[in-house]
């Protein structure tokens, strides 16, 4: 996948994540918008905002991540990606759908060795924009309104899941599996400055 076609801020209806037995998924590239929980700033030594990190309890940077964009569903179509005549993933069908986002955004974690992709993972975005008036709510982790699948019969409630060990791994027939929890409780994002990404990739 073209990363930066992929993140741009429009509906690309290319990008067909998968299905559960309830829904069926998509990407909606957006790169910027899940926040870090920092006030530092210094574009001399921070990497930008689509790339971030988890923080630990002791303060310390876990894995890094590239920002994909929102993680969409939708109720309003079949058991599994549209197709057309002749068997092939029909986009063109699957966009006239009613998408809605899940609350969770799909990242692409940095891996060592050279930066491969390892794994893409599913991030609640406790930071909601209103759309209509810009002022942003953020969800407090004391609460039970996030973290939550649309399906009304889940209760569970994740603040990030592991989807895929790569992106190529996503089509319209990918069953989309929930039970790779990484974390239950939600933890800080960060900034990752430039020594602190090379340093994760030699390692």
């Amino acid at each position: 996948m073209d990363y930066e076609a992929a993140t741009r801020d429009t509906h690309s209806p290319l990008d067909p994540v998968g299905h559960d037995k309830n829904f069926l998924y998509r990407l909606y590239p957006k790169a910027y918008d899940l926040r870090h929980d920092s006030d530092r700033w210094d574009y001399k030594v921070e990497l930008p905002e689509h790339v971030l990190a988890f923080q630990n309890a002791e303060g310390k940077e876990e894995f890094a991540f590239l920002q994909l964009g929102k993680l969409e569903y939708t109720i309003d179509g079949p058991a599994h990606w549209p197709k057309t005549e002749d068997g092939t993933e029909d986009d063109a069908a699957a966009e006239k759908l009613s998408w809605k986002d899940t609350g969770f955004n799909l990242v692409a974690r940095v891996g060592p060795h050279g930066g491969h992709i390892d794994g893409v993972y599913a991030v609640f975005n406790m930071h909601v924009e209103d759309n209509f008036t810009g002022d942003t709510y953020t969800h407090s982790p004391s609460d039970d309104k996030w973290g939550r699948l649309p399906n009304p019969l889940d209760e569970e409630q994740f603040f990030c899941a592991r989807l895929a060990d790569k992106l190529g791994g996503f089509c319209g027939c990918h069953l989309v599996c929930w039970g790779q929890i990484a974390f239950y409780k939600p933890v800080p994002l960060v900034m990752l400055s430039k020594d602190r990404l090379v340093i994760d990739l030699l390692q």
